[in-house]
């Protein structure tokens, strides 16, 4: 709907159906994954809340769309499937969300690494680093509190790039 609190008003009552809801947004999803490229451009803010009420649910049922979804032509589609990924975990979901830290929008990268953050997914460290150097902050500052996050291993990187050459890194 292009009203934006009648949008809020189903994606509550769908929070509130909770588990019941699972299966039909797995449904959705496949399908606009199936069909995407044919999907009308004014419904994509449907699939983004259809995205956003699944990350609310954090249902196991959505890792195999969240999975596909993250490699979306469009990046909030992306951005909203590496959050879903960040509340399932997984091996593989975490794989795709270290892949996404590359991704060319900072949508996206905020979001992987945000993700990986959440998961405290140790291994991502290095690569979440690498992201303090990034030129959008939202990136080095979710890159930052992710390594936070990470407890040891992720505070010893923030604390070597006090020193890196990079201001940005530095500044982080």
């Amino acid at each position: 709907d292009a009203e934006s609190l009648c949008r809020f008003a189903a994606q509550d009552a769908l929070f509130r159906l909770g588990p019941l809801v699972a299966e039909p947004l797995v449904h959705l999803l496949g399908l606009y994954h199936r069909v995407g490229h044919l999907w009308p451009r004014r419904m994509t803010v449907g699939i983004e809340t259809a995205l956003e009420v699944a990350v609310g649910l954090a249902d196991a049922r959505f890792f195999s769309p969240a999975l596909t979804l993250c490699h979306s032509a469009t990046p909030g589609v992306r951005a909203l499937a590496a959050t879903l990924l960040g509340a399932l975990g997984g091996r593989e979901g975490v794989e795709v969300l270290t892949a996404l830290l590359d991704d060319d929008v900072p949508e996206v990268r905020t979001a992987a690494a945000r993700a990986l953050g959440k998961l405290r997914y140790c291994p991502a460290a290095a690569a979440l680093a690498t992201l303090l150097r990034d030129r959008a902050w939202d990136v080095r500052r979710e890159a930052g509190l992710a390594l936070r996050s990470l407890g040891p291993p992720g505070l010893l990187f923030l604390h070597r790039s006090l020193q890196d050459a990079d201001r940005f890194a530095a500044d982080m």
